[in-house]
């Protein structure tokens, strides 16, 4: 009997095999445990699972759609306790923190795959058919309305009383926060090289703003008129040398990471290189600081990795393992960095070492970036769940 009963376990064994969507028993095993950076046993490290003290579904994905990425994330307003969140369906709703009830929800007819951005009594949202709005955050109501004929769906910035706004055809936009009047506008001439659309986040330094975009063109702009002060452009003989981690100033250096694996350090002033970290660290997709007292460091955040580098002299101070897919981006809470995995679970990091300290496995993966709540965190997966998690 125990013989024919391992011989039916080994005739279903490719029934199970082809279940687990033709992974091997191993990467079922592994599809929701976090990995460990280099040189770090996981059986020595014990991250916590991250509780979940409330969740709600906003949204559920279309039946016959594949690999639903919502990218716009949650917003939390701490003076009213409020939460907003964009969704890929084209909704934007404002719930109560504390019961998640709906307080008011918009259709603005378009995915909203842009950050949302609060500023005061005011909420910022651009959907992907290029519309851009000004919403009361207290009622939902339009305060004005701009059609830019763009396709948007990256972070927005304020700078000055001026939202800029940059889109995935490596444009910049500003317009006047207050009324929506366009103030000026900046198109980057294609280059003939092949490159993915660009989805670099604007920096701004007092009266400048620093953009990068999908040539490898990296330029510095005034925030007040859009006058090109300096521009660089670092081409090498590998296939992308598109930016869409950074610019991300710290003192009076402008960071930026190509996809091909290059990170450099401009002057604010110039635009000279000023730092270059030793080595490649491909498929950078977004770029931060780890506010560390210790020493800072530069967190570049690539497909299945994080590596930390010290600014002092470029080189990996640690590197920690994702899951799969591409990784949100970070957020400091204390000590701790959160990043979310597209494809995979949502982790935290110490900020000192990168080792795995939490994790929470939504199941469909997180493509949003986190928002602080308190002392917990709040959460929007790709299965359109929106989590608070506690710590």
């Amino acid at each position: 009997m125990g013989l024919l009963r391992r011989r039916a376990g080994l005739l279903a064994l490719p029934l199970l095999l082809a279940l687990a969507g033709c992974q091997t028993l191993g990467e079922v095993a592994r599809r929701d445990r976090p990995e460990h950076p280099d040189g770090i046993e996981p059986q020595k490290v014990a991250p916590r699972r991250l509780p979940v003290e409330a969740r709600i579904q906003l949204e559920k994905p279309a039946p016959l759609e594949v690999g639903t990425r919502q990218r716009s994330g949650p917003v939390y307003d701490l003076r009213r306790d409020w939460l907003f969140v964009g969704t890929r369906g084209g909704k934007v709703f404002a719930l109560d923190g504390d019961r998640l009830s709906e307080r008011w929800v918009r259709d603005l007819g378009g995915a909203i795959d842009a950050p949302l951005l609060l500023d005061g009594d005011r909420l910022y949202a651009a959907s992907a058919r290029g519309l851009l709005f000004a919403l009361d955050a207290a009622t939902g109501r339009t305060l004005w309305e701009k059609d830019l004929g763009l396709e948007l769906g990256v972070r927005m910035v304020l700078a000055d009383g001026r939202l800029i706004v940059p889109s995935l055809g490596d444009s910049l936009t500003a317009v006047e926060a207050e009324t929506g009047e366009l103030l000026w506008q900046h198109r980057n001439p294609s280059g003939s090289k092949l490159a993915i659309r660009g989805a670099s986040v604007p920096a701004v330094a007092g009266d400048r703003l620093v953009a990068a975009f999908a040539d490898g063109t990296v330029a510095a702009f005034s925030v007040a008129d859009g006058k090109q002060l300096w521009q660089r452009r670092h081409v090498t003989n590998t296939p992308f040398d598109d930016v869409d981690a950074g610019p991300v100033i710290h003192g009076d250096v402008a960071y930026y990471a190509t996809y091909a694996g290059r990170v450099r350090g401009l002057a604010l002033a110039d635009g000279e290189t000023v730092w270059e970290a030793p080595g490649r660290h491909e498929g950078a997709v977004h770029l931060s600081l780890t506010g560390d007292r210790g020493g800072e460091k530069l967190l570049v955040l690539g497909s299945g990795e994080a590596v930390a580098l010290r600014l002092v002299d470029g080189k990996v101070a640690w590197r920690a393992k994702l899951g799969e897919g591409d990784p949100t981006e970070a957020v400091l809470l204390g000590d701790e960095l959160y990043i979310g995995a597209s494809d995979g679970s949502f982790y935290g990091l110490s900020r000192q070492s990168g080792r795995p300290i939490a994790f929470f496995a939504p199941g469909k993966g997180v493509s949003a970036p986190a928002s602080p709540a308190g002392r917990g965190l709040w959460v929007f997966s790709n299965g359109g769940y929106l989590y608070r998690l506690g710590r």
